[in-house]
């Protein structure tokens, strides 16, 4: 049996996608940091569409992370 990740990730789901503390990922948020994969509000909530993440994550390896 295939675990199927989310269509939208949170704070902690992605937090845990990129090793980083959920502190962390508020953290850079607020600073507009350019190694967070774009977010869109959700309510309350940030949000992120795991197909951008995964994207996102593929374009940044390809670039050597930077």
């Amino acid at each position: 049996m295939t675990t199927q990740q989310p269509e939208v990730l949170y704070v902690p789901q992605l937090a845990a996608k990129l090793g980083r503390t959920e502190a962390a990922i508020r953290a850079a948020v607020n600073r507009g940091a350019d190694w967070l994969p774009p977010s869109f509000p959700m309510g309350r909530r940030l949000a992120w569409r795991a197909v951008d993440v995964d994207a996102f994550l593929r374009e940044r390896a390809k670039k050597g992370g930077r």
